[in-house]
């Protein structure tokens, strides 16, 4: 038999699928496990002593004044809409509980509503509120002065291209200002949103994918990984997150895709691309191996109900590129497309997400007992085009990702016409000078890379 039919004990795939189903285990109390994708994210949030990471933030400026009764009634809507939204993280699943009464709910909006009046920033803002209190899912923040808000988010609940759909949908709400109370729930708990796995019914990984995996796991903690060189650590670190971003112009933006369309590759290929050449740059090194985790997302090809939904619906793809001083940019590109291509296509693959856990938790756990120094790894992720996922009328849009440790994040996305890498680190761990001179190094590389030089603006 071949490892792509072969068979487990009767049952088994049912029962893998049914541990993330939810569950009324009181009157009106819905739980349910993590599924592999959401059990390895929730270890990586709570790893650090420091501080809760993977936390997500997304805002936007609104044009018309900021209302606050409106709008913490668009965000009561938004729970009946999206009720994990008001779920909690426990430390092995998500819990709801249906409102008992107008003074719970209340509490609620009142609790999980920020109002903030400061001359910061949002960004800044964002930066220093960590996380939702009480291991809450989310809470949404608003910046009256310059007419902002954005939403913190619990990674466990949604990725990033979720998070871009539920803002969307709350500025649907609030524009529609229809008025919501208690007696419109007591059934929202249908609307729970299910993980990937229950989703597409993933079976459970070949021993083939199992071997590859391994060596995936292998190789991305040992020291052939290619990683930002990190600064010295303080003896007495004080937690605080980093985040640098950079936008192209307009016409920098429009000839930036043209190249790509022109070499049959995405601005997520060439811009993975560039990081890999850049982050060998950086290390010292004259060759190694581009270890990063490629995050797929799986909308468009689920069925057409979850095309807006919630959750943590996509597939890693653990990628080791080889890389080394003479590597070209659109042949790195040719192998980053491969990597998406194979993984987003091969419907099979979904499986290894139930190997995740086996890949982070106990590789990682194993690494840290042993001593082994962990590359600080760069995970280029798509957002894609903002607009297409946030079709209300914004001024502008952001997204934010709170990370501890040496690893870091590189998010790419397009909005207004404009490209943007939005860099997302530890500051215990990185400069901002350093990181900004990462940054103008993975745009010469682009820019060389798709010659176009002649229109490289890098600030």
């Amino acid at each position: 038999m071949s490892t792509s039919q072969q068979a487990y004990p009767p049952g088994l795939i049912e029962e893998q699928q049914s541990h993330s189903k939810w569950e009324q285990k009181n009157h009106g109390v819905w739980e349910r496990t993590f599924d592999p994708i959401e059990q390895t994210v929730n270890f990586m949030a709570v790893a650090s002593p420091s501080k809760l990471q993977f936390v997500i933030t997304v805002g936007a400026i609104l044009r018309d004044p900021i209302h606050v009764k409106e709008l913490q009634n668009a965000w009561l809507a938004l729970r009946y809409v999206y009720p994990v939204v008001g779920s909690t993280i426990t430390d092995t699943g998500l819990r709801y509980q249906v409102p008992k009464s107008e003074r719970e709910l209340q509490h609620w909006v009142d609790e999980t509503t920020k109002i903030e009046k400061t001359d910061l920033s949002p960004q800044e803002v964002a930066l220093s509120a960590v996380a939702p209190k009480d291991s809450r899912g989310a809470e949404i923040w608003v910046l009256p002065r310059t007419n902002e808000l954005f939403l913190l988010i619990r990674h466990e609940i949604c990725d990033g291209v979720g998070s871009l759909i539920l803002l969307n949908k709350f500025l649907e709400l609030l524009r529609e200002n229809k008025q919501f109370g208690l007696t419109d729930f007591g059934h929202e708990h249908t609307n729970l949103s299910e993980p990937i796995s229950k989703i597409m019914k993933t079976g459970l990984p070949t021993e083939r994918q199992r071997k590859q995996v391994d060596e995936m796991a292998t190789e991305f903690v040992s020291q052939r990984a290619l990683g930002l060189q990190t600064k010295p650590l303080d003896p007495n670190p004080v937690p605080k997150s980093g985040r640098i971003e950079h936008t192209f112009g307009q016409a920098e933006t429009a000839s930036i895709l043209a190249a790509c369309k022109v070499n049959g590759i995405t601005i997520t290929h060439a811009a993975t691309a560039a990081a890999a050449i850049a982050i060998l740059e950086h290390s010292g090194e004259q060759s190694g191996r581009f270890c990063t985790v490629c995050h797929v997302n799986m909308r468009e090809l689920l069925p057409t109900e979850y095309n807006r939904a919630l959750g943590n619906l996509f597939t890693t793809a653990f990628s080791s590129i080889p890389v080394s001083k003479s590597s070209e940019l659109i042949g790195v590109s040719e192998q980053v497309k491969q990597v998406y291509n194979w993984w987003k296509y091969n419907k099979d693959n979904c499986a290894c997400s139930t190997l995740m856990p086996d890949i982070v938790i106990d590789s990682l756990t194993a690494a840290f007992t042993a001593g082994v120094n962990i590359p600080a790894v760069m995970a280029p992720i798509p957002l894609g085009v903002v607009e297409k996922k946030i079709t209300e009328q914004v001024e502008d849009f952001w997204f934010n990702l709170t990370v501890s440790g040496g690893g870091s994040c590189m998010y790419i996305y397009t909005v207004k016409d404009r490209l943007r890498f939005v860099y997302c680190y530890d500051a215990i761990f990185h400069e901002d000078n350093s990181i900004k001179e990462f940054n103008t190094t993975v745009i010469e590389h682009l820019m060389r890379g798709l010659e176009l030089v002649q229109l490289a603006n890098v600030s």
